[in-house]
């Protein structure tokens, strides 16, 4: 086999095959992350501390955008009263739930789209310059606005901040079902709009009854596949030591041989018997690289086969116990529906 084809296969494996392994191994900590936002705000949602389980499962949604996690955002912001948040999540969920939704989360939020319409409004902007909007101390868009923002009813501050610093302030009161247009006007000089008191309503307590007591098991989770990954990758990096010997192997065999032509007369079909060693000797690293490189090439590609089928099997292993997890958490909107929540 010519060495600069072996060189070739090598350089092809190398740069081909391992990328897969690596990419494996990235993936498998963004499952972990993804596991733990999900269990945290789990067990956040079942203390009655709505707020700090919405934010774990928002952290969720910027790692893994599944429409069932809208769900998890909406029902925790309905139960603390949000019922602008908790909109705009079901609004979500439903729209990419679409006709394939677990039919109780879909009732569920059909109806707590329908309570949370008495009470919200939208503001509206149409400001062109790239600005942040904040109603109470909450950051809700920025302009120029896609669509209306979705607020509670009643009283508001709102503020547009350019670069975090705040440049004009306003306060204003959101009818039911209405949109507000605010518009940017640059304040006089040391003039400031006094702020009102927000009015909020307090947030409603669950009954023993609807808070769901079962716990879930960080430890239900399979972890045969992310084994599988794991001596993938290990198997594509001895795989790639042994290709690395074989070129070592390759380039010594290779200077023995420019040796011996430059010792030997080619007119003669072998060597004088004072430089067999030399040719010996370079015979068997030309075999052990001949071996290297073809066992190093197919141990790479098996390591990178495994730890592909591992990454995909755990991630489609994952994504289906994710949303058999959530199933359990249904309940709780059932309870809420039959104690007369609607």
């Amino acid at each position: 086999m010519d060495m600069r084809f072996k060189f070739v296969v090598c350089a092809f494996l190398l740069l081909v095959l391992q990328p897969y392994s690596l990419r494996a191994a990235d993936d498998d900590a963004r499952v972990q992350k993804i596991r733990e936002h999900y269990f945290a705000g789990v067990s956040l949602r079942e203390k009655g501390q709505y707020a700090e389980a919405a934010k774990e499962f928002r952290a969720l949604v910027a790692l893994s955008p599944r429409y069932e996690y809208y769900f998890e955002i909406g029902e925790c912001e309905y139960l603390r009263n949000r019922y602008d948040l908790a909109f705009e999540a079901f609004t979500t969920f439903r729209n990419g739930a679409g006709k394939n939704g677990d039919p109780r989360s879909m009732a569920f939020s059909k109806k707590a789209l329908k309570e949370s319409s008495k009470h919200i409004g939208y503001l509206n902007s149409n400001e062109n310059k790239e600005l942040e909007i904040w109603v109470d101390g909450e950051q809700r868009g920025i302009t120029p606005l896609a669509k209306p923002i979705v607020i509670l009813t009643g009283k508001h501050q709102v503020v547009f901040k350019l670069d975090g610093a705040s440049k004009y302030k306003t306060n204003i009161d959101v009818p039911v079902g209405e949109t507000v247009l605010v518009a940017y006007v640059a304040p006089a000089p040391k003039a400031e709009s006094t702020p009102e008191a927000v009015q909020k309503q307090p947030e409603k307590k669950l009954t023993p009854a609807e808070i769901p007591v079962k716990s879930q098991d960080t430890k239900s989770i399979p972890r045969r596949h992310a084994t599988l990954k794991t001596a993938g990758i290990i198997t594509a990096s001895v795989g790639g030591a042994v290709i690395a010997a074989g070129i070592v192997t390759g380039i010594w065999a290779q200077h023995k041989d420019n040796k011996l032509d430059e010792r030997c007369d080619k007119r003669y079909p072998s060597c004088p018997q004072k430089y067999q060693n030399l040719a010996d000797s370079g015979q068997n690293l030309a075999v052990t690289t001949d071996v290297l490189l073809p066992l190093g090439g197919a141990i790479m590609a098996t390591g990178a086969v495994l730890a592909i089928v591992g990454y995909r099997r755990s991630k489609k292993k994952y994504e289906q116990l994710s949303f058999q997890l959530i199933q359990p958490t249904r309940d709780l909107g059932m309870s809420l529906m039959l104690n007369g929540r609607f």
